[in-house]
């Protein structure tokens, strides 16, 4: 028998045990504190820099907000990019990179090229790149991240100052002192 959707019963089974019953919209209600309260746990673990077990919930979360939204949704997107940066923050920037390219690629459909959620995925990406050595593909990936944030934020935002250092290092790294070094003005 279905229950009304908003509706939450006690019922006994077989055996006389009791068990709740939920209806759709009450059971959705469910899993989104479900996942609110991994989220949380999540963030205030990596605060506390407890990487690998910020990465356990981080991971729980992308798959039940998967299952639960589906592959495109921007919850779902946005769980992917934090399970990424919970690998880059443990070192594995190996396994973050092929997620993080995943991320973005659906960000940049669903949420566009300048949201948040997508230039924090770009910056992450290029951070992973650099630590890996690889500062000419992640060369474009800062300027992108630099260029979104100056444009939405502005010149003296804080996350802008951040992309711009990380863009003036890596230009560093490079050898390219000379277009850096207005950035470190």
């Amino acid at each position: 028998q279905q229950l009304p959707a908003d509706d939450v019963r006690i019922e006994r089974g077989p055996r006389g045990q009791r068990y709740l019953r939920y209806g759709r919209v009450a059971a959705m209600r469910i899993q989104q504190l479900m996942r609110d309260h991994l989220v949380a746990l999540a963030e205030r673990l990596y605060g506390d820099e407890r990487f690998g077990d910020a990465l356990g919930l981080a991971s729980l979360n992308f798959r039940l907000t998967r299952h639960c939204l589906g592959p495109s949704h921007a919850q779902t997107l946005g769980s992917m990019g934090h399970v990424a940066e919970c690998l880059r923050s443990l070192g594995r920037e190996a396994e973050a990179l092929p997620v993080f390219a995943e991320a973005i690629g659906a960000l940049d459909r669903v949420l566009g090229p300048d949201h948040v959620e997508t230039v924090s995925s770009v910056h992450n990406m290029a951070r992973c790149l650099a630590a890996l050595g690889e500062h000419a593909q992640a060369l474009p990936l800062f300027r992108r991240a630099h260029e979104s944030l100056e444009h939405g934020l502005g010149h003296e935002h804080p996350h802008t100052l951040v992309a711009m250092a990380s863009l003036a290092e890596c230009l560093e790294a490079l050898e390219q002192v000379d277009a850096a070094l207005p950035m470190r003005e």
